[in-house]
């Protein structure tokens, strides 16, 4: 919650809604590795942020939600009676549609207002709507008198985000915001939803960097890559029935598949293929808090995003060069959907400030962009705060 200006957001809403509300929060969260795995039930390692979503909120006499975001300076009103729609999003449509993911789970909810403020960067690949959803859901349950588990909760919220705002997002951005564990990563399976809290080294900090360069989840490339994992796995299914989930295949598999495969469709399979591999070392290497060998899991895995997911950009490649050409960095890579947004870098605590100045200013000379830059704070789940 570092920056929101808690009491702040509550005499806005006063002013917005003419009485006293409850305010919860939820936590944006950085993925610090296994990036385009979860929606083809792979291994992820995410952590919950002290950025994030909080929304102040009170219930209204109608069936109507008066919704209003601080960030983007604009207020909307609509029905609770919500369904999809086709067309380009609007923000207010990732609370619809938590709606109507609520509503089809039976969740009688009450008409509100509410006010969102935010401090994780929209459109950064820090998961900004998936704490927008998790805040307001939980928000609206709790008014409504209503709850929804954990793993039910981050589960409607995706829905929402695939069915309704149109974004094929897997589970993780949700898991994060209803499970995180303050000073720990959450290793979880996307494919039976198990998972276990990982202690991380107070050795190293972990640095993001925004490039300021923007991307759209629900327009385009996104989409299409998990339409290409889609496809790996009804081509996988047919030519290897022992084979479940493209998790388990080996690097020698890729290699036996992929002649047989379009080029962009066998680069896509090894990037899976190894990315999956790359978070289950990360694992092991957590454990023993072998900062080294995680740093170099990361940095690979950069490479894979950049050269067989085909998801990097210009700036997150500088970022990542510029990252690892500074002291005391174990390594670094993009984080998020890609095409844009922010990387991660892996530091010695000692050499931290150094590394954020140095990094600012050589990415400015060279784009003549200041980045935004943050040292993580792992954080909790959502929860009411006042």
């Amino acid at each position: 919650m570092k920056g929101l200006d808690i009491d702040g957001l509550r005499r806005n809403f006063s002013d917005f809604s003419g009485r006293d509300g409850n305010i919860y929060f939820a936590p944006g969260r950085v993925n610090l590795i296994g990036e385009h795995v979860d929606y083809s039930g792979g291994f992820v390692l995410p952590a919950s942020l002290s950025l994030g979503v909080a929304v102040a909120i009170a219930p209204r006499p109608d069936a109507t939600l008066r919704l209003r975001s601080e960030d983007l300076n604009e207020t909307v009103e609509f029905p609770l009676a919500v369904a999809p729609r086709q067309g380009d999003v609007h923000w207010s449509d990732y609370v619809k549609g938590v709606i109507w993911a609520l509503a089809a789970k039976g969740c009688a909810l009450r008409g509100a207002d509410m006010l969102v403020r935010g401090n994780v960067p929209l459109g950064a690949g820090l998961s900004s709507s998936a704490a927008l959803e998790v805040a307001s859901a939980f928000a609206l349950l709790d008014i409504a008198a209503q709850s929804l588990g954990p793993m039910d909760l981050a589960l409607a919220c995706q829905a929402a985000e695939n069915s309704f705002v149109g974004a094929q997002c897997g589970i993780m951005d949700q898991f994060a915001a209803t499970h995180g564990q303050p000073g720990c990563a959450l290793f979880l399976d996307c494919e039976d939803l198990h998972w276990r809290a990982l202690p991380l080294a107070k050795s190293h900090g972990w640095v993001i960097a925004d490039s300021l360069v923007r991307h759209s989840h629900a327009s385009g490339a996104y989409n299409t890559r998990r339409n290409d994992s889609m496809v790996l796995a009804q081509i996988v299914r047919e030519r290897r029935p022992d084979v479940h989930s493209l998790r388990e295949l080996t690097a020698a598999d890729v290699e036996g598949l992929s002649p047989d495969l379009p080029r962009p469709l066998a680069a896509r399979l090894r990037h899976i293929v190894g990315e999956n591999r790359r978070v289950l070392a990360a694992v092991s290497a957590l454990g023993r808090a072998d900062m080294g060998v995680l740093g170099e899991l990361l940095t690979a895995s950069h490479a894979s995003l950049r050269d067989d997911y085909a998801v990097s950009c210009r700036e997150l490649d500088l970022l990542v060069d510029m990252a690892l050409d500074l002291p005391g960095v174990a390594g670094a890579r993009m984080v998020g959907g890609g095409f844009g947004g922010c990387t991660l870098s892996l530091v010695e605590k000692t050499q931290v400030g150094p590394f954020m100045e140095n990094l600012r200013d050589r990415y400015a000379r060279e784009t003549k962009v200041e980045p935004w830059l943050h040292l993580c704070e792992f954080g909790g789940a959502v929860r009411r705060i006042a």
